[in-house]
């Protein structure tokens, strides 16, 4: 069973239909991912499934475990159990009103593999594969169809959805797996596990003061080595990454609930609401008042 800490940062995939994988078709819209014209897509995050992601449009940026991984069209980004990866983005020219289909995140059980290979945690795919046949690029566009919020299945299509789940699960253990000892240090393992334990523990604490040299002591770090790791993983240092953290806990109660701006900035972690207006005019560009009132407004016109 998982403690507190790492349910907070491990996301929890569901599924639907008896379907073991999760789609999500990724268009570029402009939408709230997009406040702005910013890049980024998916904030840092790790779950215990396989995830697929597929470039068709331009190409695709993401962070990691520590390393920077760019993926061009119909190149295959594969990110294993635990893998601290997100900050992602896309390297195209957003033109406002104009949506682009720029790719299809597939994100499937580890249980299908588990099943078919007893020895899994001894293995990992490599991050980037490009297919010995066009066959896998085929599956992962006919299973974009299905990753829409409306899309409606047809009698009996969970059966054609999984079979393809399945068929492109061989061709990905036939071509990418091989040995976790012949691609990641015992060194690098430990540091995303590390990582992973830090993350979940600023998830569940980032309310109070955390202090980061305490934090670096509490997880057998020096200031210095734990600054540097931090960096490495997360792309951003340790103050940001918890103001962000702040931030995004700010947002959802800002849209969420109709409490004040200073009640809000205090129960998120920031000392007055000064650091809450202050976050926000830096990462987004706005006021709290008027990100609240723009969003709310925004999908008021939707639902009209």
């Amino acid at each position: 069973m998982k403690n507190t800490e790492e349910k907070i940062v491990n996301e929890i995939v569901e599924y639907y239909n008896e379907i073991p994988c999760n789609i999500i078709s990724i268009y570029y819209d402009g939408g709230p991912l997009f406040h702005k014209g910013a890049d980024f897509m998916v904030p840092l995050h790790w779950h215990n499934d396989v995830e697929i992601n597929v470039c068709v449009d331009g190409s695709l940026v993401t962070q990691m475990d520590g390393k920077r991984v760019e993926t061009e069209r119909d190149e295959f980004l594969i990110i294993n159990p635990g893998s601290i990866h997100g900050n992602t983005f896309s390297k195209i020219p957003f033109i406002e009103g104009e949506p682009r289909f720029i790719g299809v995140c597939l994100r499937i059980s580890d249980t299908v593999f588990r099943k078919a290979l007893p020895n899994f945690d001894l293995l990992k795919f490599k991050p980037i594969w490009h297919p010995e046949t066009e066959r896998p690029k085929e599956i992962a566009y006919e299973l974009s169809k299905y990753g829409y919020p409306d899309s409606q299945l047809g009698k009996y299509e969970h059966i054609h959805i999984t079979s393809l789940v399945y068929e492109l699960v061989y061709h990905m253990c036939k071509e990418d797996l091989v040995l976790k000892k012949d691609i990641i240090s015992d060194a690098e393992s430990r540091n995303v596990e590390n990582m992973r334990r830090v993350m979940a523990y600023i998830e569940n604490n980032f309310r109070n003061p955390i202090d980061e040299v305490s934090l670096a002591g509490k997880f057998g770090f020096t200031p210095t080595y734990f600054s540097r790791v931090f960096k490495k993983y997360t792309d951003i240092s340790y103050k940001e990454y918890l103001t962000k953290t702040r931030l995004t806990a700010a947002k959802q109660q800002l849209l969420g609930t109709d409490r004040c701006v200073t009640d809000i900035a205090m129960d998120c972690g920031f000392s007055d609401v000064r650091g809450l207006i202050s976050a926000f005019r830096k990462y987004e560009d706005i006021t709290p008042i008027k990100y609240r009132k723009s969003v709310k407004n925004k999908i008021c016109r939707k639902n009209a």
